[in-house]
C-alpha cells in the first residue's frame, strides 16, 4: 500500500489526536507527551566517532557568549518551537540565556570540538570554522528530530490503531534520515565521519557556505538553524514529485553588522542560490528586510536582543510575530491552538516593511 493510500492527509496540517482512546486516557498520555518533549527528556551525544567522554551536556546552538553580548540582562527574546515542553505556540518567549536554544546532543569531550568558534569570534573566511558552525546546527536539528520521534513512538504504542500517530512516526523518521544525510556530509568535511554509513552509497557531495554582511546599528539577532530534513515533496497522487533543497542558516552579530551565512551542499546549490538571489542584489534597509523575511520564514532557532525588541514599536513587534507564525517551517508538530493568520503573500507592502529584525 502506498503511503498516501494509508495516510490520505499526508503532508497536511495534523493535530495531536488519540481518537481511539477515552478522553481521560487522552489527557493522561498528552501530559506524558509534554514531559517527553522537554529538552531534558532525550540526552545523547550525536558525534559519531566513538570517542565520547564525560556526561551529555546542555549545549547551545547559539553560544552563550554571543547572547550575552546582545543584552545587559540574563534573558533573551526567543522565537523557537523546539524543544516543545508544552509551550506550544506562545511566542515570542522570554528565555534565560543559560537555556535558550539548547539541547542535549554532545558529551563534555565533544563540546570541545566547537571551542574554535565559541571561545573566540569565528573566522568567516576559514572553511573549518564555517563547517563547525553548520555542524552545530545539524546536531541540534538531529537531536530535536530524534526527541520528537521517540515521543511520537510512545504515543503510537499507546494507540496502535491510530493512522495519524503512525504517520507522525514515519514523518520523523524521514526528517531524521534527511538531517542525517547533511550531518554525515559535515562530518566528512570535519574528518570525523564513521564509515561504512547508510549514506555512503549517496553520490559524492560536499558542504558549501555563502556569507552575507548585513549593516546594523547594534547586535540585534542571532540564528543557528537547519531545514527540517525532508528531502522530497510528497503529494497524494504522486509521491516524491520533487526534490527539496535543504540549507542551514547562521546569523552572527558583530555590533555594527551581522554576518549571515547560508550552509548547503553541492547537490542543493542551484536550488538555494535560486531561492536567495534577491538577497544578493539588495543592500542597506532592503537587505535587512529581505534577510529578516528569510530568517522568520524558514528558521525556528532565533534569539533577539531584549533591548532591541523593546525599542521596536508595538505595531512592529506584532508584525514580526505574525510573520513568523504565518510561515512556520514544517517541524512535524502542529498545535490545534495555533491561531488563524493571514498568509504573508496577502500582506500590504507597508506592513511587510515593518518586518526588520536589524533596525
Amino acid at each position: 500500500m502506498e503511503l498516501n493510500e494509508r495516510f490520505p492527509w499526508y503532508g497536511k496540517e495534523l493535530h495531536n489526536e488519540l481518537p481511539n482512546l477515552p478522553y481521560s486516557e487522552q489527557r493522561r498520555i498528552n501530559q506524558i507527551f509534554t514531559e517527553k518533549t522537554k529538552r531534558t527528556a532525550y540526552q545523547k551525544c550525536l558525534v559519531p566517532d566513538g570517542k565520547c567522554g564525560g556526561k551529555v551536556v546542555e549545549g547551545h546552538s547559539v553560544p552563550r557568549s554571543v547572547m550575552r553580548k546582545m543584552t545587559a540582562g540574563a534573558y533573551t527574546i526567543s522565537f523557537a518551537r523546539q524543544p516543545l515542553g508544552g509551550k506550544g505556540y506562545v511566542l515570542p518567549s522570554k528565555e534565560p540565556i543559560n537555556h535558550a536554544l539548547t539541547g542535549y546532543f554532545t558529551c563534555e569531550k565533544h563540546e570541545d570540538l566547537f571551542a574554535p568558534i565559541e571561545k573566540e569570534i569565528p573566522d568567516f573566511d576559514n572553511p573549518r570554522h564555517l563547517d563547525l558552525i553548520a555542524y552545530k546546527a545539524l546536531l541540534r536539528a538531529m537531536w530535536s528530530k530524534q526527541l520528537l520521534r521517540v515521543a511520537w513512538e510512545y504515543l503510537a504504542k499507546e494507540d496502535p490503531k491510530s493512522d495519524l500517530l503512525a504517520y507522525m512516526v514515519h514523518l520523523h523518521i524521514q526528517m531524521e534520515m534527511g538531517v542525517g544525510y547533511y550531518k554525515h556530509i559535515a562530518e566528512q568535511a570535519l574528518g570525523i565521519a564513521v564509515h561504512p554509513s547508510v549514506y555512503d552509497d549517496e553520490p559524492q557531495d560536499c558542504l558549501y557556505h555563502k556569507a552575507i554582511r548585513v549593516p546594523s546599528k547594534q547586535s540585534a539577532v542571532a540564528v543557528c538553524a537547519w531545514s527540517n530534513g525532508l528531502r522530497y515533496e510528497y503529494e497524494p497522487q504522486n509521491p516524491i514529485v520533487m526534490k527539496i533543497s535543504q540549507a542551514g542558516c547562521t546569523v552572527y552579530p558583530l555590533g555594527n553588522e551581522h554576518v549571515v551565512v547560508y550552509h548547503y551542499t553541492a547537490t542543493d546549490e542551484s536550488g538555494v542560490r535560486k531561492a536567495n538571489w534577491p538577497l544578493y542584489k539588495a543592500s542597506g534597509t532592503l537587505l535587512q528586510q529581505r534577510i529578516s523575511h528569510d530568517i522568520l520564514r524558514y528558521c525556528e532557532e532565533i534569539v533577539i536582543s531584549p533591548e532591541v525588541w523593546q525599542d521596536f514599536s508595538e505595531e512592529k513587534r506584532q508584525a514580526i510575530t505574525d510573520y513568523f507564525m504565518a510561515t512556520p517551517p514544517y517541524s512535524g508538530l502542529h498545535s490545534p491552538d495555533a491561531p488563524a493568520v493571514t498568509p504573508v503573500d496577502n500582506w500590504h507592502s507597508k506592513r511587510l516593511r515593518l518586518v526588520n529584525l536589524f533596525d
